[in-house]
């Protein structure tokens, strides 16, 4: 918002007009497709990608994955080829 010089709310309502999802929600999708890279790599626990990603806790991770993919992150980690996201 310092950037534009525009007030945060005006940003967030912009951003929403133009992306059609609220800058939250966007953070949270790159979020958790960053996490399906990291997840696929299995050079990570699940725990370290969730901090790695940026969730502030393992648990928060944990419910957006399962609300998001209907999955938890273990199980896709264990076979993250299938066809499904």
């Amino acid at each position: 918002a310092d950037f534009f010089h525009i007030s945060r709310s005006q940003l967030f309502r912009v951003f929403k007009e133009k992306m059609g999802v609220s800058i939250k929600n966007y953070i949270l999708t790159l979020k958790l497709d960053s996490s399906l890279i990291l997840l696929k790599d299995k050079n990570y626990s699940v725990e370290e990608i969730s901090s790695i990603v940026g969730f502030e806790s393992y648990n928060t991770f944990y419910k957006m994955f399962c609300k998001r993919f209907s999955e938890t992150p273990k199980q896709y980690q264990s076979n993250p080829f299938e066809t499904r996201h």
